[in-house]
C-alpha cells in the first residue's frame, strides 16, 4: 500500500497538471510542478531569515505565463488523512488538541508570508472522496471587489461550500470548495487582474 509521501507527491503532480490546464485553458499540462524537496529547502532559508523565491509551498511555475497564479498564491496539497474533516472545525471542544484543518491552514499562512505573497491556496482530498480547496476570507473579498469574481454565488448554485471560523487563519474565516467548482468559478483572466492590482499597492 502506499505510503502517505507518495501519495501526496502523485497528488501534488496531478494538481499541477490539473492547474497548467485551467490555466492555458486546456492546451499545457506543464505549466507548474511540484517543489523540489516539498519546500524542505524555504522552510531552512526562512528559519535564517531568509525569503526564496517559487519554493514555498508544494507547486511552483515552471513558466512565466503562469507565474502570476503564484504571485498571488502558495499551494500547499494534503492526500489522505481520512480523519480530517471540517465538522472537527465546528465541533472541537476548547479543550481538545489542535485538529489537522488547523495545522494546515498555520501551515498554508505560514508559508505565503515567507513566500511574501498575499494569499493562500490548501487543497486536500481524502482517499475516494473529492478535492477541497481552501481560502483565506481575504482572498474571496478580494477577488469579488477587485476582480469581479464572486464565489460566494457557488453556494446559491447547489454546490457545496462553506465559510468557517479557524482561529489559525489569523482569526478569521476560510472558505472551502470543491476544487473543480472552484476552478470552474475561477478564470486566469480574474487571477491576473488581482495580481496586477496587487503589484501596483
Amino acid at each position: 500500500m502506499p505510503n502517505r509521501a507518495y501519495k501526496g507527491r502523485r497528488l501534488e503532480c496531478e494538481l499541477a497538471s490539473k492547474l497548467s490546464l485551467w490555466w492555458s485553458g486546456g492546451v499545457h499540462d506543464d505549466l507548474c510542478w511540484h517543489v523540489h524537496d516539498s519546500g524542505g529547502r524555504a522552510t531552512r532559508r526562512t528559519a535564517k531569515g531568509k525569503s526564496t523565491r517559487s519554493a514555498c509551498g508544494d507547486l511552483c511555475a515552471t513558466d512565466r505565463t503562469m507565474q502570476p497564479f503564484f504571485d498571488l498564491f502558495v499551494v500547499e496539497a494534503k492526500r489522505g488523512y481520512p480523519e480530517a474533516t471540517l465538522h472537527a472545525l465546528l465541533d472541537r471542544p476548547a479543550s481538545a488538541k489542535q485538529q489537522p484543518y488547523e495545522g494546515w491552514v498555520a501551515q498554508a499562512a505560514g508559508a505565503a508570508q515567507a513566500a511574501k505573497v498575499p494569499y493562500w491556496l490548501l487543497i486536500h482530498r481524502r482517499d475516494r472522496r473529492e478535492a477541497l480547496a481552501l481560502l483565506p476570507d481575504r482572498a474571496v473579498q478580494d477577488l469579488e471587489v477587485t476582480a469581479g469574481c464572486c464565489l460566494e454565488d457557488l453556494a446559491t448554485k447547489d454546490k457545496p461550500t462553506a465559510r468557517l471560523y479557524c482561529p489559525a487563519a489569523h482569526h478569521s474565516h476560510v472558505w472551502a470548495f470543491i476544487l473543480d467548482d472552484l476552478l470552474a468559478a475561477l478564470t486566469p483572466d480574474h487571477i491576473k487582474v488581482l495580481a496586477k492590482a496587487n503589484s501596483c499597492r
